[in-house]
């Protein structure tokens, strides 16, 4: 018997020096795979998984679970950048329906929101042109409806329409009153470029216009007087508004 026993206890030495062994490779595995891993990931490799037939048992699982957790983070990850490429490309997506807990959700929530502030942007612009196109020239953006840089944008576009409006405004009440018979009416404020073109245009015709008119007066007056050989100075007026002033006299 207790030679038996003797047999018995060499065994289970022998058994545990065995799987101590064992579970010190399985470790060394484990830890080498760990290493391999955070390198590929550092390196930006982010389709490297941790090889889990390498390993059994407690580190395989361990093994496993990184890997679901690192596909776990790579799915946000990779929807975040594709929907960021699309929008940078002027390709405006649908928001995002999939369901995300967490940071995860969080991400997804600040997407759509960017993808509602870009198709606000959008309409607003595309409202405004039309707006254009059909003279309504009061029509502005609600700059209420976005933030930051957005509503500086906003801002802008409203600001460029209201630039755009006012020389227009001028020009067109002046010609409203000439056509009313004010021949004095003239745009007094300063304008640039085509818009200060088109101010000085508008007054040069009502000086024209005017002109006329005087020299019409003076015909009259004349005429009255019995100035009969008083002409019109031509000289004055451009055109066939000089012509006008030839036909008379």
């Amino acid at each position: 018997m207790k030679s038996n026993q003797a047999v018995i206890g060499v065994g289970s030495e022998g058994s545990k020096a065995s799987r101590a062994k064992n579970g010190s490779n399985g470790n060394r595995v484990l830890f080498a795979e760990f290493e391999r891993l955070l390198q590929a990931i550092r390196d930006g490799q982010l389709d490297v998984r941790a090889d889990v037939s390498k390993v059994t048992g407690t580190n395989r699982q361990m093994l496993e679970g990184i890997n679901e957790m690192i596909d776990t983070i790579l799915g946000s990850f990779n929807v975040t950048a594709e929907y960021i490429d699309r929008i940078s490309k002027g390709d405006i997506p649908e928001k995002i329906t999939d369901e995300y807990r967490g940071d995860f959700n969080e991400i997804k929530n600040n997407i759509n929101g960017l993808i509602d502030s870009m198709n606000n942007l959008i309409t607003a612009a595309a409202n405004m042109e039309q707006a254009a196109a059909n003279g309504e020239l009061d029509k502005r953006v609600d700059v209420s409806g976005f933030t930051g840089a957005w509503a500086t944008i906003v801002q802008g576009l409203n600001q460029t329409a209201e630039g755009m409006v006012t020389p227009m405004r001028d020009v067109g009440g002046v010609l409203d009153r000439m056509a009313a018979g004010d021949l004095k009416a003239r745009v007094g404020n300063d304008y640039k470029g085509d818009y200060e073109v088109l101010k000085v245009a508008c007054n040069e015709l009502g000086e024209q216009l005017q002109g006329v008119q005087e020299v019409l007066e003076q015909l009259k007056t004349d005429a009255v007087n019995g100035k009969l050989d008083v002409r019109g100075d031509a000289s004055r007026f451009k055109g066939d508004i000089a012509g006008m002033i030839h036909g008379l006299n």
